[in-house]
């Protein structure tokens, strides 16, 4: 059962275990973003070393034209990469956020639902009071 709905039953008992896993999703969602940002740089590295030929020529020992072709191929498949781990990334970040955000906005109406149900009635006005 999701921590919401359960905390929903036990009233406000659940609120330290939705706060804990808002900042478990806020720090997942920043960690995707730099892992994402790391991973990215990284492709795009190996690929800007891969478009020199000679890399590709001293490493397979083919012909200069077979070593260009090749790291242009594998450099544009690398960047290509490195753009799609850094959208990959942020989707899961902004899903992460959102999850925070919706858990949030639950965590706000169990906490008014339960002040509302723990406040004192309110006192009649005194021409209203019944003797009992």
């Amino acid at each position: 059962m999701p921590p919401v709905q359960a905390a929903g039953r036990d009233g406000a008992t659940g609120t330290p275990s939705l706060r804990e896993r808002i900042s478990q999703l806020v720090g997942m969602s920043v960690a995707a973003r730099l892992l994402g940002r790391d991973m990215a740089g990284l492709l795009a590295a190996d690929a800007r070393e891969l478009a020199g030929a000679s890399t590709l020529r001293e490493y397979l020992g083919c012909d200069e034209e077979t070593a260009e072709k090749l790291s242009a191929a594998l450099a544009a498949w690398l960047l290509d990469r490195a753009r799609l781990v850094a959208a990959r990334s942020a989707e899961q970040a902004e899903q992460w956020l959102a999850e925070a955000h919706r858990i949030e906005g639950r965590l706000e109406v169990m906490e008014e639902t339960s002040a509302l149900r723990t406040a004192p009635a309110p006192e009649p006005p005194d021409g209203e009071r019944h003797a009992g």
